[in-house]
């Protein structure tokens, strides 16, 4: 493309109604942490968290986080299972003293000098508590990252007195392949930090850099519908002059996945057009049963309107663990508390059905995914063809053991 042209397709970018509604979008969120060009760097959000949950940082919030964080830990009813292993409850984490404890980012803990992103030694009393995190972004697992991690920190802290927690810290609370170690989101981050903003007892200056923290993660890490459809359709419309303008957004781009998605959008389009909604990315899908948004609309459950979400929401995407995985979302509710009911309401009626996939759902009432399964694991050794009859195979599973249940609480919401 010569000079001119891209001039000329500039020009016509910038008066598309997407993009106007995408700078929006990004301006009204735009904080300290784009200005230093942080937002992006995964080692920021770990340094980032660290010094929160240092009750000697300069923050003066004290152990604040740091009980919030482990409290929000305890609180899930599957994690709980590992602190009940650790003879750690929810009063002793509320009532801990935290006064000798030491921090490490990037420290060396496997003997091929991999690195664990986030460590931490608490001393209390005659215990010591090491909470070790893994922080993935922008970035997944590499195979069987946790379970060597997970060795190595189980050999190097072998004493009685120490107790070892294991944090896999992802945007969307992946499932680690180590035991060991408990899965958690950054968005349940977002609302910790949510909870901080709203006490009094802090300073006007740390409310403004927990606000700014947390609209960091709403944009860049946490998964926001709108934002990827937006940058989708600009992709799709204006390749050239967004390739070479923003390579920051280059994984929106038509990647080798993109003929597989739209083969699977094409054959669920086929099965479930008449009660379904779609909507498809380079790397992904979102559908939603059409009754479900409208009952959502008619009564007034989210504060902005959206036609890219519902209730339940679910999402299929391609990952870079070589997998086909399915997701599914609570979203909208407003106030909040209506969306954590729900959540509670489908986890009990879930275990009636003695469901094989009870073990992929996500219990913690904090957060909006509500489930987390590959459901076609080694893409690279089955063909298309294969790939897409074991997902709707799988899928039919699902929907038969979860739709019931939605159908039925929503209607009575």
């Amino acid at each position: 493309m010569n000079p001119e042209d891209r001039i000329l397709e500039l020009n016509q970018l910038i008066q598309e109604p997407e993009f106007i509604e995408l700078r929006d979008l990004l301006q009204s969120k735009f904080n300290i942490f784009q200005f230093f060009g942080i937002e992006t760097r995964e080692i920021s959000y770990s340094k980032l968290i660290s010094r929160l949950l240092d009750p000697f940082a300069n923050h003066g919030l004290g152990d604040i986080f740091l009980k919030e964080f482990l409290k929000s830990l305890i609180r899930d009813s599957e994690r709980y299972k590992r602190f009940k292993e650790l003879k750690i409850e929810y009063i002793d984490i509320d009532c801990a003293v935290f006064d000798d404890i030491s921090i490490f980012v990037e420290k060396t803990i496997v003997s091929k000098k991999a690195r664990i992103d986030i460590l931490l030694e608490l001393h209390i009393e005659n215990e010591r508590w090491i909470l070790a995190i893994e922080n993935k972004i922008f970035s997944k697992e590499s195979p069987e990252q946790t379970i060597t991690y997970a060795q190595e920190l189980s050999q190097r802290y072998l004493d009685d007195k120490t107790k070892l927690i294991c944090i896999f810290l992802t945007p969307q609370g992946d499932i680690p392949s180590s035991d060991i170690f408990l899965s958690y989101s950054w968005e349940e981050v977002y609302q910790i930090l949510k909870i901080i903003q709203e006490r009094s007892d802090i300073t006007d200056d740390i409310r403004l850099f927990l606000n700014q923290f947390s609209d960091s993660i709403e944009v860049f890490i946490m998964d926001n519908p709108r934002l990827n459809e937006l940058c989708e359709k600009l992709f799709n419309k204006y390749p050239d002059v967004l390739d070479f303008l923003l390579k920051r957004y280059s994984n929106y781009q038509q990647t080798p996945g993109t003929e597989l998605i739209s083969l699977i959008e094409k054959e669920l389009k086929e099965k479930y057009q008449k009660e379904w909604e779609f909507f498809s990315g380079s790397n992904w899908i979102k559908f939603f049963k059409k009754e479900w948004k409208d009952i959502q609309d008619k009564n007034n459950w989210v504060k902005a309107k959206t036609q890219y979400f519902s209730l339940i929401t679910f999402h299929c995407e391609l990952t870079d663990k070589n997998d086909l995985r399915l997701y599914f979302y609570s979203y909208g509710y407003d106030p909040e508390d209506l969306r954590r009911k729900f959540k509670d309401n489908f986890m009990s009626r879930s275990r009636t059905v003695n469901s094989p996939y009870n073990k992929y759902l996500s219990t913690n009432l904090n957060v909006r995914n509500m489930f987390n399964f590959p459901v076609v694991k080694d893409l690279d050794q089955k063909s298309e063809e294969d790939i897409v009859k074991s997902f709707l195979t799988e899928l039919d599973k699902i929907f038969k053991d979860y739709i019931p249940i939605f159908d039925d609480l929503i209607k009575n919401l």
